[in-house]
């Protein structure tokens, strides 16, 4: 098992192609090549510790995304995060504001 941490997925955020000048011509671009990279090394059995700002959407695009990803992952909210409630927190370990431990 590996432990991954991740930040600033923004998923469905159209206006961070711009303002981060990521290399998509649109969201849907954007959100397939991400989970792509992100499957491309996480085994499902790996932990990711995300730190924030998964996605700029609502609760069903949000679990649209996370049956997609692999790991057992674990939520730190960002500001962008409105939509990590309902069913997109199943598939989480857990989902906390503020969290502290040692790797």
């Amino acid at each position: 098992m590996t432990v991954f941490f991740t930040a600033d997925t923004q998923y469905f955020h159209k206006n961070i192609i711009r303002f981060s000048n990521r290399p998509f011509a649109d969201i849907e671009e954007m959100n397939k090549a991400l989970i792509t990279n992100w499957n491309s090394v996480v085994q499902p059995k790996d932990e990711v510790y995300h730190l924030g700002d998964f996605g700029f959407c609502d609760t069903d695009a949000s679990v649209a995304i996370l049956k997609k990803l692999h790991g057992r992952k674990f939520f730190i909210r960002g500001n962008h995060d409105k939509g990590i409630k309902g069913e997109a927190l199943n598939y989480f370990e857990w989902v906390k504001d503020i969290h502290e431990f040692k790797v």
